[in-house]
């Protein structure tokens, strides 16, 4: 389980995000680096998050 500040602000953000949905169940996130808006590159994951389920008082 991650509990660092900056991971605890990653998830409350996309949970906040995600709990205007009614269909949502669960949250996961992404940082990625970019090449860039014109690049063909695909972007780099630089780590991927466990799935979080989303609480009952929605």
């Amino acid at each position: 389980m991650q509990v660092s500040l900056p991971y605890l602000a990653i998830l409350n953000y996309v949970t906040a995000i995600a709990s205007k949905d009614p269909d949502a169940c669960e949250v996961q996130f992404v940082l990625a680096i970019s090449h860039g808006v014109l690049s063909d590159e695909r972007p780099d994951v630089v780590f991927k998050s466990g799935r979080h389920r989303l609480g009952e008082s929605r």
